[in-house]
């Protein structure tokens, strides 16, 4: 899968060839696994000399968590835990409260109103809406609005953010050595005790984000169809930023609820790499993180029983739009621990890793129907089975099918035409030279150690990914290329110009 995050095998290697391996795990930096009595996992990895430290907490739950009717509820509920808690982002908690049901009241008035569809009353709507404008004026008297981000960034605090995909959501910042109490005791309880205050301003803003990254986005639009028809069952048929009328009914109850169901600390891991002592660290972790209840009542997604591979329900899509073209072609793949993803990791390379790849000579240098072409392993996510894409920008319409032809026509010659043993060295070595671009950084290793702990349940996979790597023959290639890259087993989504 096109992920940085195997980034981290690498950078051990060549950053410590010489140290003996410790407890059957990388030799140094160490990575040290702690699990708290609620559950909680902690991964912490003392590395470097400059006094600082990356934190991340990752949770196992993301927009295939989600229900239909509640569509991007995981990302919504990512933006609510900046909001506060009791004690912080508020003048007076009590006073929020009256209001804050006030709100509820009305949110459900008005999808009891949305409810009616065609016989919904537009004037009823303007007016509720217009009374939650009003009460959440009345509420801001008793908020203090980012006061959790200023003090993140009083106390030194950079990169304070958060993302959600479709497997995951993640909180990170990196901070000075000597703010880990002050990370440990804000964190624990901003990100599982928070209140969800200003829920319906956020709502709309989320609504405008929507409106940015599909409404208005030719490339998204398109993308959203494309999710639609190559998945029947699985939750990854939806986009993580949720459908429009989904997020237009959300309501503070059911991000409350998403909230129980899966911010449990037994659903989490926290990953802290930098200058630490690890003894030290622990316990803090122990006297914060800690003592958080941990009732997990709902499985994830991956115990269900329907995510076997699936074909796509239809084989082609056309939009029309005032946009320039675009062209993606998508196939269904199994994830890990299954061993064609290895082989796949191996197939993007060849097929867009550089200018020497076999669709950038093809469609843009040799042919010069295309802008830019592009492969993704993973799409849209990796913890159920999803897609291998390949994008590209066709030269107007009328490059459009010559695109795609040249694209099955590369796709057929990967399938007889066996590469050389220097071209699949080359492969392998591109692959892990970028793992080591992505690996500088304490983010970048707390981000890799998060994911692969999230996604499998056990960071040391990673160990054993060069070997896999080593093993991907020409043969194999061949053979998943024949295996996947069918007409059957493909849906393709076209965008032309107006």
């Amino acid at each position: 899968m096109k992920f940085f995050f195997k980034a981290l095998i690498l950078i051990f290697c060549l950053l410590y060839p010489s140290l003996s391996v410790k407890g059957g795990v990388f030799g140094a930096p160490p990575i040290t696994k702690v699990v708290l009595k609620n559950g909680m996992k902690f991964l912490i990895v003392p590395r470097g000399d400059t006094p600082v430290f990356s934190a991340l907490i990752a949770f196992r739950v993301g927009g295939i968590e989600e229900d239909e009717g509640q569509t991007g509820l995981a990302h919504m509920f990512e933006h609510m835990a900046f909001k506060g808690t009791r004690g912080l982002g508020t003048k007076n908690y009590a006073m929020e409260i009256p209001l804050m049901e006030a709100l509820d009241h009305l949110a459900d008035e008005l999808n009891q109103e949305y409810d009616k569809k065609d016989l919904a009353d537009p004037q009823k709507i303007l007016e509720i809406r217009k009374k939650m404008g009003e009460i959440s004026q009345q509420q801001q008297k008793y908020t203090k609005s980012g006061e959790i981000t200023q003090k993140m960034l009083e106390h030194g605090g950079t990169g304070y953010n958060a993302t959600t995909s479709k497997d995951t959501t993640q909180y990170f910042v990196s901070l000075p050595s000597d703010q880990l109490m002050f990370w440990a005791q804000l964190e624990s309880q901003r990100i599982f005790k928070p209140i969800l205050r200003e829920f319906y301003q956020e709502r709309d803003i989320v609504m405008e984000e929507r409106r940015m990254r599909v409404d208005d986005s030719p490339e998204g639009q398109l993308y959203e169809k494309l999710l639609q028809y190559a998945f029947q069952k699985s939750p990854y048929r939806w986009p993580t930023i949720g459908h429009a009328e989904d997020i237009r009914r959300f309501t503070r109850k059911e991000a409350t609820n998403f909230l129980k169901r899966y911010y449990c600390p037994a659903n989490a891991v926290g990953v802290l790499v930098g200058r630490l002592d690890v003894t030290q660290t622990r316990s803090l972790l122990d006297k914060t993180f800690g003592t958080i209840p941990s009732p997990c009542p709902v499985k994830t997604k991956t115990s269900q029983p329907h995510l076997s591979l699936e074909p796509p329900q239809k084989n082609r899509i056309d939009l029309s739009l005032h946009a320039e073209p675009s062209l993606m072609m998508a196939f269904s793949k199994p994830t890990l621990p299954h061993d064609d993803d290895y082989v796949f990791d191996v197939i993007d390379e060849i097929l867009s890793g550089g200018k020497t790849s076999k669709l950038y000579r093809r469609l843009i240098k040799e042919k010069k129907v295309a802008s830019s072409v592009s492969t993704y392993t993973s799409i849209p996510g990796a913890r159920l089975p999803h897609l291998f894409l390949i994008q590209a920008s066709p030269y107007g319409n009328k490059n459009i099918q010559s695109a795609e032809d040249e694209i099955w026509k590369t796709l057929e010659r990967l399938k007889k035409e066996p590469i050389t043993e220097e071209a699949l060295k080359k492969a392998r070595h591109n692959i892990l030279s970028d793992m080591i671009w992505h690996i500088k950084t304490n983010e970048g290793l707390a981000n890799m150690l998060a994911y692969y702990e999230i996604l499998l349940s056990d960071w040391k996979y990673l160990e054993n990914y060069p070997s896999h790597l080593e093993k991907v023959t020409a043969e194999d290639i061949q053979r998943v290329a024949r295996d996947y890259f069918t007409r059957d087993n493909n849906i393709t989504a076209v965008l032309r110009k107006k």
